[in-house]
């Protein structure tokens, strides 16, 4: 663990990966609602308007481990730097092919699947980047302003922006999204080069030449063997297949089982963003007074207790849409708390429990079992729904998130009282 100087270290390279944060989390959220509906302009089928998620989601699972290798071997901010520039220049092409009247479907799915992969490379290399940003004691606090940060803008800032902007001009919001990657760009290039880390456990003071795919497998097996790294693997891989069912369903349970409006609709996503941000104010505190362990178990219980809530809500249907909406809102609340506490600490979790020479293939493989359940689980929730309906299928939902408190509530003890290993440098050589 780094100890603190007197001084305030890294203070402002740490505030330029925030502000990238804010910037490029504004410019998400501007495409969450620009991208579909440029694609909506151009046809309305659901077939092809689908391939739009698709085509952002499948380099999740292609390359998520493989960019984790690499933030391994190359200096991450360069890695940073030259995904956020890709993402700049595909949104700066895609506004040019707007505003000519020339973009096609082909191409936006195309434009899809590179801003895609290199958001998985951006994705990868700022969490590992963080912990040679700022000491281990100011981890949590990092970690959770990064989160708040890229929530206010691409939770509650960006969406609002992006549609209002469309409605003006196609190109617009287009426009406003390049921008915001070329602030993002301009905040990294204020980041002090951090070289590739070294592997400490290696003997020889010779470079040990590895394989890409030696190197994957070290990070897999350290996540296998490392107690506290491989219970947050499969307690995410739960909660994340919770949230896939969610997305899957919530918009037929809202709209459908429980009649809200479209506007009502909205708002349950703005009222999960307020509470995620209550959850991230609450938590240092939080964890300061109990510890992280109890944090994540506490986070993994409001996930199932706002699932059930939601899932719920129909039943009170007797009092009127208003009071059916009023506990969905609250479920939505408790949900959002609980994800931010989750995500923080178990981000922390993992910086603070895995070796700097592997942190970028272990966050690559976190990134990939939560962006590959997602999809996975929302295609099982529509399926389990269309025989069982929203409300049962809502209620497993639920049910994931109880099995994930509990086995890290059981892994407590033992994962509370482990090192972290250091890698095995011969594993992955040739």
């Amino acid at each position: 663990m780094r100890t603190s100087p007197a001084t305030q270290p890294r203070l402002h390279p740490f505030r330029a990966l925030l502000a990238a944060s804010a910037a490029g989390g504004l410019a998400d959220g501007i495409a969450t609602t620009a991208l579909p509906l440029l694609v909506l302009q151009r046809t309305d089928d659901p077939r092809v308007v689908a391939l739009l998620p698709v085509a952002l989601g499948l380099p999740w699972l292609l390359l998520g481990l493989p960019m984790g290798a690499l933030a391994d071997r190359v200096d991450r901010r360069r890695m940073l730097l030259a995904a956020t520039a890709v993402r700049t220049a595909l949104a700066a092409a895609t506004t040019a092919l707007v505003v000519a009247d020339a973009l096609t479907v082909p191409l936006l799915l195309l434009a899809a699947l590179a801003e895609g992969a290199a958001t998985v490379a951006s994705r990868t290399a700022a969490p590992a980047l963080v912990p040679a940003l700022v000491d281990d004691d100011d981890l949590p606090r990092a970690n959770g302003a990064v989160q708040s940060t890229t929530l206010v803008t691409a939770s509650l800032i960006g969406p609002a922006l992006g549609g209002t902007l469309f409605a003006l001009a196609a190109s617009s919001p287009l426009a406003v999204q390049t921008a915001a990657m070329a602030v993002a760009v301009a905040a990294l290039l204020a980041l002090p080069r951090v070289p590739a880390p070294t592997n400490s456990s290696s003997t020889s003071s010779a470079p040990t030449r590895t394989t890409l795919r030696g190197e994957i497998l070290e990070g897999l097996r350290f996540t296998a063997r490392e107690p506290t790294v491989r219970v947050l693997a499969i307690s995410t891989a739960l909660l994340a297949a919770a949230t896939g069912v969610l997305q899957g369903v919530f918009v037929v349970h809202v709209v459908t089982t429980i009649g809200a409006d479209d506007a009502a609709y909205g708002w349950l996503f703005t009222i999960f963003a307020v509470g995620a941000l209550g959850g991230g104010a609450l938590l240092e505190p939080a964890r300061a007074r109990w510890g992280a362990w109890p944090c994540l178990v506490v986070a993994a219980v409001l996930g199932g207790l706002g699932l059930v809530a939601i899932a719920a809500a129909p039943g009170l249907d007797p009092f009127g849409t208003g009071a059916e909406l009023a506990l969905a809102g609250a479920g939505a609340a408790t949900l959002g708390a609980g994800s931010m506490a989750y995500n923080v600490t178990a981000v922390t979790e993992r910086q603070q429990r895995t070796p700097p020479a592997l942190l970028g293939r272990v966050t690559g493989l976190a990134t990939l079992i939560a962006a590959g359940s997602v999809p996975l689980a929302a295609l099982a929730g529509g399926l389990l729904a269309s025989v069982a309906g929203t409300t049962s299928t809502l209620a497993v939902a639920g049910g994931s998130c109880a099995v994930a408190a509990v086995l890290l509530r059981a892994a407590q003890p033992s994962a509370s009282g482990n090192r972290p290993a250091e890698p095995d440098s011969s594993s992955a050589a040739t």
